[in-house]
């Protein structure tokens, strides 16, 4: 995530997941083996015709067709919004986060006037 930040594995959602590490062969293997355990252990499936995966900046295209290629996922560059929210974040926090801030006030303005009709 960033150089200062806590070490983050993984988040869940409901039935997704995000998972984080290394873009090394090592770290991928281990991945893929949990993954399989997973399926083992679960009965689930995971889909990988569903799954993507990106990298930072300063993984080299070598390592990123390895990756993808091992963990038999597509490469994305843009996961784009993720339960409504950006999955990716700048640091210009304010410009992102205003169209939540006019619909959580859109949301009471609508609440104000069902209650005063």
């Amino acid at each position: 995530m960033a150089r200062s930040a806590p070490s983050i594995s993984h988040l869940f959602f409901a039935d997704d997941s995000f998972l984080f590490f290394r873009a090394t062969m090592e770290e991928c293997n281990t991945v893929k083996e949990c993954l399989r355990i997973y399926e083992v252990a679960s009965g689930h499936k995971v889909n990988f015709d569903k799954s993507s995966i990106s990298f930072s900046a300063n993984v080299p295209s070598h390592m990123k067709n390895s990756i993808c290629e091992n963990l038999e996922v597509a490469y994305t560059t843009n996961h784009a919004h993720y339960l409504g929210l950006p999955s990716l974040i700048g640091r210009n926090k304010t410009e992102i986060f205003t169209f939540v801030k006019e619909k959580a006030w859109s949301r009471m303005q609508g609440w104000r006037h069902k209650l005063l009709s």
